[in-house]
């Protein structure tokens, strides 16, 4: 954050992987929404892509244990318009949009 503080720019901003995210907080790391909530208004990009914890697997929402709830609900406190980037394969991608909007998380 501090780095990105640094420029002192509106182009500079964070990006967070939430399943690399996930994939840290199994070793001890924060969890996907605490890095989201750090981030705050210096949050520009998002990418969303699930996991079971041990393997960067880029699976479509719901098709791994992260806390989607958790994770909408802290991009809901930051503010802001971060780009969400569904980060999985090409032909999964209308699956996992339909998956998060119906679910009230996305539209």
């Amino acid at each position: 954050m501090a780095l990105v503080r640094s420029f002192d720019s509106e182009f500079m901003r964070v990006s967070i992987d939430v399943g690399h995210a996930h994939l840290m907080q199994q070793k001890g790391g924060p969890s996907p929404e605490q890095w989201i909530m750090e981030a705050g208004t210096l949050l520009g990009h998002v990418h969303l892509q699930d996991n079971d914890g041990l393997l960067d697997r880029h699976w479509t929402s719901g098709d791994g244990n992260i806390n989607w709830h958790s994770v909408f609900r802290a991009l809901g406190h930051v503010g802001g318009t971060p780009r969400l980037i569904l980060e999985i394969k090409p032909d999964e991608i209308e699956v996992g949009a339909n998956w998060l909007s119906g679910r009230g998380l996305a539209r």
